[in-house]
């Protein structure tokens, strides 16, 4: 049985964590985009929908336990949900950028395909 915490597994749980962080904030502003509490260029709603589309993810994780052992996209999406707010939400709000959500969400349409391409990367790494 393959050892579980390598150093490329753990970059895998944080660029999954990191893709959560950016598409948490893109689904807040879409809800709120949608009750009409904000509004939004209709390009830029169109990318962040575009961005934040979820059979992406659900995809990398398939994708990893096809190309590894079944458990493995399991443990990621478990550890993901550490990772997020003991990493990437503590660095938010130490840095006040919870008071810039708006441009997380923004950064993230360019962050989440990038993101997503070195998940593929490292996922076909062998």
């Amino acid at each position: 049985m393959e050892e579980i915490l390598t150093v490329h597994f753990l970059i895998l749980v944080l660029a999954y964590s990191a893709l959560s962080w950016f598409v948490g904030h893109q689904g807040s502003h879409l809800v709120a985009i949608s009750k009409g509490d904000a509004e939004l260029n209709p390009a830029l709603g169109f990318l962040i929908k575009l961005t934040s589309s979820v059979p992406v993810y659900v995809g990398l994780l398939v994708w990893l336990g096809y190309r590894t052992l079944w458990y493995y996209p399991l443990v990621l999406f478990a550890l993901s949900f550490l990772v997020r707010p003991l990493v990437f939400v503590s660095i938010e709000r130490a840095l006040g950028w919870d008071r810039s959500a708006w441009a997380i969400s923004l950064i993230g349409i360019l962050a989440i395909p990038l993101i997503t391409f070195a998940m593929v990367y490292l996922i076909a790494m062998p």
